[in-house]
């Protein structure tokens, strides 16, 4: 944990090995999943603690999606049937009779990419370096404005918030292989931003109700405001 902190943080990862000590510049994305300390997530619970994970390193990611196992009918039906079709058919693709005569009429529509042409395409897209355009300034304040003028319960927005909406764009412009970071790629990167923030609210929803919960959540929202 120190270990990523500290390459997220600053960027940087120090080694101490073999009487060698130094300090390595990091450039690396990090893609982090975790599942609930105690097997089950406790909605009165932080997502902290129920991942065991300090805030300060969760802070560091961009997004945070909280994908929860909730019990729904259809749903659950959909999956077991896939789990059924495939142990019936071995197929891993879990494809019924009708989809299979689709994919088998227009090969190639679904056939993984080759890793090398991958490889090529990730190369190439991290060639380019996008920059907000000068017109668009105005547009980056306004969605940072509405971020906070949105922001309610719990929940603090800070400039962090806004560099990931600038880091996703860039993703975004990189997919295109553009050198500029388009209106639309902001107003993507702040949909998803809120998408990730809403799973958190929602679980949030679900906490305590009782008296003792009710008076800490107005005390908190009284030191926020």
């Amino acid at each position: 944990r120190t270990a990523i902190h500290e390459a997220m943080e600053q960027q940087t990862v120090s080694i101490a090995k073999g009487g060698i000590t130094t300090t390595l510049n990091t450039r690396a994305a990090v893609l982090a999943a975790a599942n609930p300390a105690g097997g089950s997530y406790d909605p009165s619970r932080s997502p902290e603690e129920n991942i065991n994970l300090p805030a300060a390193l969760l802070s560091r990611f961009d997004f945070l999606w909280l994908l929860l196992d909730r019990p729904n009918e259809e749903d659950d039906r959909l999956l077991a049937e896939h789990v059924l079709r495939v142990h019936q058919t071995k197929n891993h693709m879990g494809k019924d009779e009708a989809g299979m005569q689709d994919y088998e009429s227009n090969p190639g529509v679904n056939d993984p990419l080759p890793s090398n042409v991958v490889r090529a395409y990730i190369g190439m897209a991290r060639e380019y370096n996008p920059s907000v355009p000068e017109e668009l300034a105005g547009h980056v304040a306004e969605i940072y404005s509405n971020m906070r003028q949105g922001a309610h319960g719990h929940q603090v927005v800070t400039p962090r918030q806004l560099l990931s909406v600038l880091r996703m764009a860039q993703a975004l412009a990189r997919l295109r292989l553009d050198s500029h970071i388009a209106k639309e790629d902001l107003d993507e990167a702040q949909r998803l931003l809120e998408a990730s923030k809403s799973t958190l609210s929602a679980e949030r929803a679900e906490e305590r109700t009782d008296a003792t919960s009710a008076i800490y959540g107005r005390i908190a929202n009284y030191l926020i405001k």
